[in-house]
C-alpha cells in the first residue's frame, strides 16, 4: 500500500480536504483523510506530492458516432434525424442565425 500526501484532496462526494492524504492498494484508492486525523498503521510507503491538488480523473464523454467504431452500427436515418432536430432547435433559439 502507498499513502500519498498532498496540499489538497478533491474527492467526489466530500468537501475538499486541505493537507490531506489518500491510500492506494493494488491500483485502487482505499482510504483518504486529513493529515493528523486517521493515520493508517499499516507500514505503507508514504509519498509527499508537495503543493498540489489531487482530484479524480475526468472523462470526456463527448463523441461523434459517425467517427467512432460505431460508424456502421448506427443507421444513417437515425444520424440524419438527430442532426435535423439539432438544426431545428438552433433555428428557434433567440438570436441564432443559420448560415
Amino acid at each position: 500500500m502507498i499513502r500519498y500526501h498532498a496540499s489538497w484532496i478533491l474527492p467526489i462526494s466530500q468537501p475538499p480536504i486541505r493537507d490531506g492524504w489518500f491510500a492506494v492498494d493494488r491500483g485502487r484508492v482505499v482510504a483518504l483523510g486529513a493529515a493528523g486525523k486517521r493515520v493508517l498503521a499499516d507500514g505503507a510507503q508514504v509519498i509527499d506530492l508537495g503543493d498540489v491538488a489531487v482530484m479524480p480523473g475526468l472523462v470526456n464523454a463527448h463523441t461523434h458516432l459517425k467517427l467512432s467504431y460505431l460508424r456502421d452500427e448506427v443507421p444513417r436515418v437515425a444520424v440524419r434525424h438527430l442532426g435535423a432536430r439539432r438544426d431545428a432547435g438552433a433555428a428557434r433559439a433567440p438570436g441564432s442565425q443559420r448560415s
